[in-house]
């Protein structure tokens, strides 16, 4: 945005909610013509200021109106628990958004991805199968902006090992299952949950 003004000294252009004294952001004019200013994420009216340095002074604003944004998000048909799976989706791509996923209820995501990596967005999925949310998250107050009901699936796998299992040897051993990024094939001391080896 382009402003005019005396550019003292820590002046700057500030966003405040109409009838509010606190504005909910703010950028030094030092940074220059135009200048970019963060908006909220709640969208109604608001007044953009010059505020001088000193006593923190109003010295021209005007009436404008925060939009609403929309985004969606659409995720494949089949979502295997610990699979990585592209997520498509539409929304507004401002600095660190992201696409993430969140227990069914829960307001804390289990996994997610920025979207500036594109869409689609390949999200790694929790390994834990059940009910979901995948949703579109603007950076700005971590503002849900689209969400939809997902269930995540559960996987099997197979493993065969040969008959000899000669000590500190290197036997083949038979596998079926997802084949997740660095999914593992480990040998465990009975009872214990740290492998010994593993491929």
């Amino acid at each position: 945005m382009d402003w005019e003004g005396p550019d003292n000294r820590n002046d700057f252009i500030a966003l405040y909610p109409v009838g509010e004294s606190n504005y909910v952001s703010y950028t030094y004019t030092a940074k220059g013509k135009p200048l970019s200013l963060q908006l909220p994420a709640q969208p109604g009216a608001y007044e953009l200021a010059y505020v001088l340095a000193q006593k923190r002074t109003v010295i021209a604003r005007i009436p404008v109106t925060v939009e609403p944004v929309t985004a969606s998000v659409s995720p494949p048909a089949d979502l295997p628990a610990g699979g990585t799976v592209a997520v498509t989706w539409q929304g507004p791509d401002d600095k660190n958004d992201f696409i993430a996923i969140f227990p069914k209820g829960s307001d804390t995501y289990s996994s997610y991805v920025y979207t500036r990596t594109g869409s689609p967005a390949n999200l790694v999925l929790p390994a834990s199968p059940g009910d979901y949310d995948l949703a579109y998250v603007q950076s700005v107050g971590r503002t849900v902006i689209a969400r939809v009901p997902v269930t995540v699936t559960a996987v099997s796998a197979s493993i065969t090992p040969p008959s000899d299992l000669p000590a500190g040897s290197t036997v083949p051993v038979v596998w079926d299952g997802p084949d997740d990024k660095n999914d593992f094939i480990a040998i465990f001391p009975k009872g214990s949950d740290t492998y010994s080896s593993y491929v």
